[in-house]
């Protein structure tokens, strides 16, 4: 890995005008200026920002320049790496850094609190994947804490979370706009928030249109949201000859699984 003394020797200056060139490029002279970054560039130079952060704290009054995120479950699962990437583009677009740690539980442990705080950032988001219930830990109050696809008790900790009433609505009026009247509801599992907020998304649309939800079929998957269990489902729906015409389903999971199904219930019917 090149250093800084590397590019200050390719480019033929100092190491203390290679530093002013990255951190204060506006006192460098143009021709100076070019002759770094080419020189950058060439060895493929990466700046210390833990040193400069150090530099700041004793020059400046430091002010930390990275966002702590705790994940739950965010990072380890493929359907919510939307939210990580999307943070991590903010950050960087306005001159800062994020830092992910992991969490295994809408109460993190003092451990990987710990771990988080131990990297002193600025500010913390708290992000989970599917709306939930979490605990914001005794050890952040006091820290500038947002909490992303979550909520708490505390309503002094602002939490930005999905419309998921308006989302269901929007989803199912479009489905009925079309001339679908007869869906089969997969939900996700009853217990959890977003569920209760979708079912009044799926009763407003069926009330502007004088349907009644008791006329429909509905199915919660398991806590545990065994996604096979899609299959049994939709298998005795149809062996109960119930007339559907569409599948409203809890998630993206569940849909794909019920693709592959009506795909081959069509194949080989």
């Amino acid at each position: 890995m090149a250093s800084i003394k590397d590019v200050s020797k390719l480019a033929g200056v100092s190491w203390m005008t290679v530093s002013r060139a990255i951190n204060n490029p506006e006192k460098v002279k143009a021709e100076t200026l070019k002759r770094v970054n080419d020189a950058i560039k060439t060895l493929n130079y990466t700046p210390d920002h833990s040193a400069k952060q150090m530099r700041a704290k004793a020059v400046q009054g430091y002010q930390e320049t990275s966002i702590g995120v705790l994940a739950l479950e965010v990072a380890t699962t493929p359907f919510s790496v939307g939210i990580n990437h999307s943070i991590e583009h903010t950050a960087t677009s306005g001159g800062w850094n994020s830092l992910i740690i992991n969490t295994f539980d809408p109460e993190p442990d003092a451990a990987t609190v710990d771990r988080l705080l131990s990297h002193k950032p600025a500010g913390i988001i708290f992000a989970t994947m599917g709306l939930r219930k979490v605990v914001v830990p005794d050890a952040l109050k006091d820290r500038p804490v947002v909490l992303a696809n979550c909520f708490c008790d505390d309503p002094s900790v602002p939490c930005y979370v999905p419309d998921d009433a308006m989302g269901q609505y929007a989803g199912l009026r479009r489905l009925l706009d079309k001339g679908y009247k007869k869906p089969l509801f997969i939900m996700l599992n009853q217990d959890l928030p977003a569920v209760t907020l979708r079912s009044q998304g799926i009763e407003k649309a069926l009330a502007e249109q004088s349907l009644s939800s008791s006329d429909y079929r509905w199915r919660y998957m398991a806590p545990e949201c065994d996604y096979h269990d899609t299959i049994k489902i939709i298998d005795k729906a149809l062996a109960e000859n119930y007339q559907f015409d569409s599948i409203v389903c809890g998630n993206d999971r569940v849909a794909l699984v019920a693709i592959c199904i009506c795909i081959a219930w069509a194949r080989y019917s």
